[in-house]
């Protein structure tokens, strides 16, 4: 993973891997296998925030969510919902969605 410090601050960002060219699928790559188990790209808000702004998905202006943890919790719980989906497909499983009035 790289990571990048800006010159100003002591803060360090770390740098998103975007390979996919669709930002789905490079969400999904956020999390990836090791061979001690899988590295997660979402450690924190912050680390949400930092990928959606370098995906350019971020909104403007917004720097933080209330309560702490809950984009984190968010973001973790959409990729892994994508993630099942895109296993189904692979398989040939057909998806059943149901829609709320």
């Amino acid at each position: 993973m790289l990571e990048l410090m800006s010159k100003n601050s002591r803060s360090v960002e770390k740098r998103g891997v975007f390979l996919a060219s669709n930002s789905a699928l490079d969400f999904l790559n956020t999390e990836w296998p090791t061979p001690s188990g899988k590295e997660d790209f979402f450690e924190t808000d912050q680390d949400v925030f930092s990928w959606l702004r370098q995906a350019g998905l971020a909104s403007k202006g917004v720097e933080e969510v209330r309560p702490t943890g809950a984009l984190l919790r968010a973001a973790r719980a959409l990729r892994f919902s994508f993630a099942k989906r895109c296993e189904y497909l692979r398989v040939g499983m057909h998806i059943v969605t149901i829609q709320c009035a």
